[in-house]
């Protein structure tokens, strides 16, 4: 009986833990595409500021 119950606890660890981990990793995919959201951001906006200089020039 100790034995099958020791089975039991390693399967009951790993499905509690393994919401956590794809919850960490879902978080870090969102902060690294916001990451990527805001670089394109900025890099668009600085094209658009060169584009609108050269045009006034």
């Amino acid at each position: 009986m100790g034995w099958n119950r020791g089975g039991h606890e390693r399967q009951t660890q790993l499905p509690e833990a393994l919401p956590v981990v794809t919850f960490a990793v879902g978080v870090v995919l969102l902060g690294a595409t916001a990451l990527l959201v805001l670089a394109s951001l900025r890099l668009s906006r600085r094209a658009i500021k060169l584009e609108r200089q050269e045009l006034f020039d």
